[in-house]
This record gives structure tokens, sequence and C-alpha cells, in this order.
């Protein structure tokens, strides 16, 4: 089963990953800069609630990413440390993300962490 697992890792490459990631990006800059409106933006009123506002979105998405981490744990019966859950997650969040949801979205994630 290990020499599975190491070929796999021997074929993966690194630019098959970096190109894709590079590319998205660089599309995320191109339209948030040519869609920016600055007089939309100068109508923000920056004060002290829209801080305390993103403040509390950040805590919350924080908390909601230990609580993912603590199912995991208790699920691989405390198997897993506190770094290895993060890892579990992050690639869960990735994969739920970058597949479609007619492919399996969410529910494809647990066949790509085994």
């Amino acid at each position: 089963m290990s020499n599975e697992k190491t070929t796999a890792f021997q074929q993966l490459n690194i630019w098959k990953a970096i190109i894709p990631v590079l590319l998205g990006i660089a599309v995320v800059f191109y339209f948030f800069w040519s869609k920016f409106d600055k007089e939309a933006f100068d109508q923000i009123e920056w004060n002290s609630f829209l801080a305390l506002c993103l403040l509390l979105a950040l805590i919350v998405t924080i908390l909601r990413i230990f609580s993912f981490m603590y199912r995991v744990y208790v699920l691989s019966n405390k198997k897993l440390k506190l770094k290895q859950t993060f890892n579990v997650i992050m690639i869960w969040e990735f994969v739920s993300a970058a597949t479609p949801f007619a492919a399996g979205g969410t529910a494809i994630a647990p066949i790509l962490l085994t």
C-alpha cells in the first residue's frame, strides 16, 4: 500500500498545481481591478461599527474552522493532532470549493482525503 502512495506522490508535478493557481489569482485580480468602482468604495463609512462587524465575521469564521477541526478530531477517535485536523479541513474546504455540486462537491471530499 505504501508503494502505491509513494508512486502517486512521485508523479505529482508542482508546476501542474502552481500554474492553475497563479492563473486563477491573475483572473481574480483582473476582474477586481476592471470592475472596481472608486466612488462606491469612497461611500463606505469606515467607522468602529464596521470594524466591529468585520472582526465579528473573522471570529465566526475562525470558530467555524475550529469546530470542524474538533469534529474531525472526535471522528478520528482522537488519533489526529491539531495540525493534522487543520490540514484535513483545509483540503476538505478546497475540494468543496473546487468540485462542482453536480460532480459530488462536498460528498467527494472524504474520498479524496483517504
